[in-house]
């Protein structure tokens, strides 16, 4: 057989079969974990393509603002661009998920058939690195395109490095494989091809723009100096080191700048921990990899405390010891083995633990781009068994019934865990019953999407009593209160109860609460210096910012400080040339308090402004935000009569109409909602408007549901908050 189509064969066998595996990915939900900052509610992002966008996405940092990923901003551009993804159609975005995967999987085939210059043990090493349940959380989280977008220039790189220094071309033997190369030193220090060493550095800068955790790779280099190259012997380490070392300077200059840049933005994003504390979780961390390499079992998106038991972690670093020293007596029988074990540990350092980046201690997903050591390793021990050249036909066959189909089939069963939020969630709780995020994702579900505070006071009772000091529960506790006592009650509780657990991810929203509640019992002036914290800790992404300014906007103007409001007012920009404040410039406001569960305290501000108010697109707004959430304490009559005011104002606009018609199946008065709908979608049948199919189709499923005497619900201030 041809050499060139012995080995693109296998390569694109592989890519289908990677391609097909994470296929029913593409028809996944965005999820309310990472996927609202990043994508859902990121103005990079559903603002869609655009240059200004482009040159954005390199001079501005987005969504947690905690790290440095143009390359990351731009690949979700390229999605809207050709594929038309957006938050309500996803597709696009997990569909460049599975791409980048597939492409990464045929990469490292070609990385591996080059160390060892054997295809079947590349073959199999790269397809159980794709088909592996661990990388489900890289490929089927759509925020996570960093993993793989970064991993593919991390390839490339890698690719062009051994290309530069004569490995990328084919054994001149014909056909017969020939064994991996030893560690005996290369006869000759060869020159390098400078054009692929300008590329591998340059796909390296690109991986650091897509995520910085490629900063480790320049020591992945000096392991591939050992073995394929064989550029350096391990044996006159003194004599050999200096030249390959003093090559990499733009690597390692470059790998300091990313690092440097990252700590500085990542030291906002969680607290610090003690040195001897990620000291001591180091050989837990690594075994937690490890672990699920080799027995992928319960895998989980969230990982909840250690691993593995503190008095355990002693043990752990004697047997990783013991191990350490076997590959190393190994190194000249088992050089692959050797390089891909270190390139392993060398390439998860940043996310070890020793480092505080992220609000994560361990996760599936980090293990993406450092298992390729492992898959080095893996290849080379496959060269080398079975002995016999007659097993070798037997070797594809048996590898694959007892690792790939068990592996592939894990993977196929764990992908659905990133549907949507209910079956990720479900998930966690499959594998951690008591996991504060799943209790925590059932309260706010209870909240927002049924409407049931006597619900959601049972949950929070309930991580209360299992987590009296945890933020999720006191807060969850206050917000109760709030609603089914009042201000006062829940002001003194939130007051009587310190916060100690997860306070770090969650200062702004104890300083917001404090905010409304001060305000909300007649203090205002205590409520100052609260929501001062508050946007000091908020403000991850524009319209997240605008929401905190028009918190701050009326806590001053509450306090009687007009002219702190306004400045306020102008960092929001529907008001930025406002030069003074009236009541409509608060809806915002009040929409932020009713966003966050505070409805009691919200309602009274938006019959208020609704009565004073002679703008039909807020009276609109308000009748709408009223009538869709879901448990609203709103009088039916009084979502009725706005939505009645504002038509008044602009008889027979559509929109208007559509909502006086939610608000009178909000009434119960389903018949009468049924003949407007009705009327609305003839309308929207002859118009000509580019809108009018979209909202045709809304209403059209609003009328199935009215029909079957089901009012429409939904959250929509977040929509409002969110609008562009």
């Amino acid at each position: 057989m041809n050499r060139r189509l012995a080995i693109v064969l296998p390569a694109v066998f592989l890519f289908v079969v990677v391609l097909a595996l994470f296929w029913p990915a593409t028809s996944f939900s965005l999820l309310q974990y990472d996927d609202d900052i990043f994508l859902i509610h990121n103005p990079i992002v559903f603002n869609g393509w655009s240059w200004h966008s482009l040159v954005d996405a390199f001079t501005s940092l987005h969504a947690d603002r905690h790290m440095y990923t143009p390359l990351h901003w731009v690949s979700y551009l390229l999605d809207n661009l050709f594929f038309g993804a957006s938050a309500l159609h996803p597709w696009g975005f997990h569909f460049t998920n599975i791409l980048l995967h597939a492409c990464n999987a045929v990469l490292l085939f070609v990385f591996l058939r080059l160390c060892t210059r054997q295809t079947l043990p590349a073959l199999l090493a790269a397809a159980l690195w794709a088909l592996h349940p661990l990388r489900v959380e890289s490929v089927a989280w759509a925020t996570e395109r960093k993993d793989v977008l970064s991993t593919l220039f991390a390839l490339l790189s890698i690719l062009f490095y051994l290309q530069a220094w004569g490995r990328g071309r084919p054994a001149r033997d014909g056909d017969q494989e020939t064994p991996p190369p030893s560690l005996t030193p290369h006869s000759s220090l060869l020159a390098p091809r400078k054009g692929c060493l300008w590329l591998a550095l340059t796909a390296f800068v690109a991986g650091l723009l897509s995520k910085p955790m490629l900063v480790t790779l320049p020591f992945f280099f000096l392991l591939l100096d050992v073995w394929p190259l064989r550029r350096i012997s391990l044996n006159r380490l003194s004599r050999g080191l200096l030249r390959p070392v003093a090559e990499k300077i733009p690597f390692f200059v470059l790998s300091f700048a990313f690092a440097a840049l990252t700590r500085v933005l990542q030291s906002g994003a969680t607290g610090e921990v003690p040195l001897g504390e990620r000291l001591l979780c180091l050989p837990a961390n690594y075994f937690f990899y490890l672990s699920r390499t080799f027995v992928p079992h319960n895998l989980s998106p969230m990982v909840m405390g250690l691993v593995v038991p503190r008095n355990a972690i002693p043990w752990i670093a004697l047997l990783f010891l013991l191990l350490a020293c076997a590959i190393w007596f190994g190194r000249t029988r088992l050089p692959g083995v050797f390089v891909g074990v270190l390139a392993f540990a060398g390439l998860l350092f940043p996310v070890s633990g020793i480092i505080p980046i992220g609000s994560c201690l361990v996760a599936d997903r980090y293990s993406y781009l450092p298992s390729i050591g492992l898959a080095l390793a893996l290849a080379d021990l496959l060269c080398r068994w079975p002995r016999s050249p007659g097993w070798r036909p037997y070797l594809l066959p048996a590898f694959a019934i007892a690792v790939l189909v068990p592996c592939a089939v894990a993977t196929a069963r764990l992908l659905p865990a990133w549907k949507n939020d209910d079956a990720f969630y479900a998930r966690v709780s499959s594998v951690f019953s008591h996991h504060f995020a799943v209790e925590n994702h059932n309260f706010y579900r209870a909240v927002f999407s049924e409407g049931d505070f006597a619900k959601a006071d049972a949950i929070a009772d309930s991580l209360l009593a299992t987590r009296p000091a945890n933020a999720y529960s006191i807060l969850n506790k206050t917000l109760c209160l709030s609603q089914l006592d009042s201000s006062e009650t829940a002001l003194a509780f939130l007051e009587s109860h310190p916060i100690h657990e997860a306070w770090n991810t969650l200062k702004d929203v104890v300083e917001m609460q404090y905010a409304i509640l001060f305000v909300e019992t007649g203090a205002p002036d205590k409520a100052v210096p609260h929501v001062e914290n508050y946007l000091e800790y908020a403000l991850f992404e524009p319209k997240t910012a605008e929401q905190g300014h028009s918190l701050a906007m009326w806590v001053y103007a509450s306090a009687g400080m007009p002219e702190r409001a306004l400045e306020h007012a102008h960092r929001i920009s529907a008001l930025s040339n406002a030069t003074e404040l009236v009541p409509e410039h608060f809806f915002h406001s009040y929409t932020m308090l009713w966003h966050m569960g505070f409805h009691r305290q919200a309602l009274p501000h938006f019959l208020e402004l609704a009565d004073t108010s002679s703008n039909p697109s807020l009276l609109n707004n308000i009748a709408w935000l009223l009538a869709t959430t879901p448990g609203s304490p709103c009088p039916p009559d009084k979502a009725v009569a706005i939505a009645a005011k504002a038509l008044a104002l602009q008889p027979g606009h559509p929109v208007i109409q559509d909502t006086r018609a939610v608000a009178l199946a909000f009434a119960g008065r389903f018949g009468e909602a049924i003949d407007i709908e009705q009327s609305v979608a003839a309308f929207l049948r002859e118009s000509t408007a580019s809108d009018a199919p979209t909202m045709l189709a809304h209403v059209e499923k609003r009328l199935e549901l009215f029909r079957q005497s089901k009012p429409f619900t939904e959250n929509a201030s977040t929509l409002i908050l969110h609008a562009p």
